[in-house]
């Protein structure tokens, strides 16, 4: 088994870190990995169809790495082991599945910290999301804190408040994309001294929950190094097609 076994998460600092299981021939494979272009897809699969993506997956990771075909069928099929396994142990058939691989930038070097609402309509709380790193530093992660749960509140009760008002004047002196820009940077740095990551350097996957009050603080790390990041969210089919993000169904 690649994946820790799911432990129930009954206080409001809802995750659990572990490391995977891979063997050395993977960890020596995804060690090697060079990374030449960012890509950044979400994409909805099932258990049953999941062998259909192959072309997908072998595309996305062509184009993002200097990798040879030999190579690029052992880390696919490594990728598809981990949404496997991921899917038998939450019992479903179903997931929306996120996977970036990125160079090096600044981009997080003030975290961004935030917690997973739901995804799709009906979605129940706390549903649980795989958060694991193929390659560089881990998922930041931060208890939970009442602080920052306020000035995250607060945040996006001024941006509605000045769409509406937007909405209302008609205005357009004000770019509402950059005012929304402005006042996230402003709520990044006001989070980066409320959350702290918990060390766990040693620990390169999560089990994070998502969609609720208590939902896990989380954060992209600063990349001074490549990193391929997988994140997989499963439920039903029924509700992932009513997912609010562009998805390639099938």
């Amino acid at each position: 088994m690649i994946l820790s076994e799911i432990k129930k998460q009954n206080n409001i600092n809802k995750f659990q870190k572990f490391n995977l299981n891979l063997s050395n021939e993977d960890k020596l494979l995804l060690n090697k990995l060079k990374i030449k272009k960012n890509i950044n897809y979400g994409v909805f699969l099932t258990l049953k169809t999941l062998y259909k993506y192959d072309k997908l997956i072998d595309e996305t990771l062509l184009k993002s790495l200097n990798i040879n075909q030999t190579q690029r069928l052992k880390f696919k099929n490594l990728i598809k082991k981990i949404i496997n396994e991921f899917l038998m142990k939450t019992k479903q058939e179903s997931a929306l599945i996120h996977l970036r691989i990125t160079k090096a930038n600044n981009d997080f070097k003030i975290p961004r910290w935030h917690q997973d609402g739901s995804y799709f309509q009906g979605q129940k709380l706390y549903n649980i999301k795989l958060l694991t790193t193929l390659k560089g530093p881990p998922t930041l992660i931060s208890k939970w804190n009442n602080k920052a749960y306020i000035e995250e509140n607060k945040y996006f009760q001024l941006i509605e408040k000045k769409r509406m008002e937007l909405n209302k004047s008609k205005s357009k002196s004000i770019n509402i994309n950059e005012f929304e820009e402005k006042q996230r940077l402003i709520l990044r740095k006001k989070l980066s001294k409320l959350l702290q990551p918990i060390n766990h350097s040693d620990s390169d996957s999560a089990y994070s929950y998502i969609n609720g009050k208590y939902a896990t603080y989380h954060s992209e790390p600063y990349l001074q190094e490549d990193r391929i990041f997988l994140a997989i969210v499963p439920n039903s089919l029924e509700n992932i097609k009513k997912c609010r993000q562009k998805t390639k169904l099938n």
